[in-house]
């Protein structure tokens, strides 16, 4: 069952469930009449690489990219279940109550030109994200290297003759993280930048160690025109640094 509905939260209700102020919110409850979980279970839900499922049949990330999300918008997710009866999901969003204008990010986007020919190592573990992105990108005339790990990534770089602009990744993968892959693909090509994404929020990449302020960073999710714009004024850097040096 999904409903939604508003709802008006008081102090009393807030102060016994964390991550929320008193106000008015929209509320989306998912239900089901499952399995259900135990406390346990439920204490590691949002965790990154959680799951109950057999090896090799999920990699725990859907409910951690649903709380990143949800928490960049300043909400909260509470669950309540019970075993053998079911579960319940409910994402509480503050109301906005003003239309937000449109960032500078998004306007520049508009009137940018958001093409260009560098090569660029696109690197996600979701396949149809690796998949889209890849045309995208294709489309506006980059040299596109996709891949879906780590891995595989670092063997496209190993057999590329040419240089590699720009490798942009996901920061939580599994085997091999963001951060490790850019840091070894960094000790072979060290002109290479790097542009991380992610859906989480940001005090996963601090304990990840990956300081905002020195790299580049995108949240999940985006549209195409932010991260053609975003990955148009990473390159642009390359040819002001290089015209400087000559």
């Amino acid at each position: 069952m999904i409903e939604t509905r508003n709802v008006e939260l008081d102090e009393e209700y807030c102060v016994a469930n964390r991550g929320l102020h008193p106000g008015p919110y929209v509320m989306l409850s998912v239900s089901d009449t499952g399995c259900g979980m135990t406390s346990e279970v439920q204490e590691h839900l949002f965790e990154p690489f959680f799951t109950t499922k057999d090896a090799g049949k999920g990699t725990g990330l859907g409910l951690s990219v649903v709380h990143g999300i949800v928490s960049k918008a300043n909400g909260a997710i509470h669950v309540y279940s019970e075993l053998g009866i079911g579960t319940t999901m409910r994402v509480y969003l503050p109301v906005a109550e003003d239309l937000i204008e449109k960032g500078s990010l998004e306007e520049d986007a508009a009137d940018a030109s958001l093409s260009g020919s560098e090569t660029i190592l696109f690197v996600d573990d979701e396949e149809v994200i690796v998949k889209v992105m890849t045309r995208i990108l294709g489309r506006q005339g980059y040299e596109v290297l996709s891949a879906s790990n780590g891995e595989q990534a670092l063997e496209l770089a190993s057999i590329h003759d040419g240089p590699i602009h720009l490798l942009i990744t996901d920061v939580v993968m599994p085997r091999m993280n963001g951060q490790v892959l850019a840091g070894r693909l960094l000790s072979e090509r060290p002109d290479t930048k790097v542009l991380f994404v992610s859906g989480f929020a940001e005090n996963l990449l601090q304990q990840l160690s990956i300081d905002r302020k020195e790299v580049h960073f995108l949240p999940k999710p985006y549209t195409q025109d932010i991260l053609l714009h975003k990955v148009r004024v990473i390159l642009e850097e390359i040819r002001t640094n290089n015209v400087t040096n000559n």
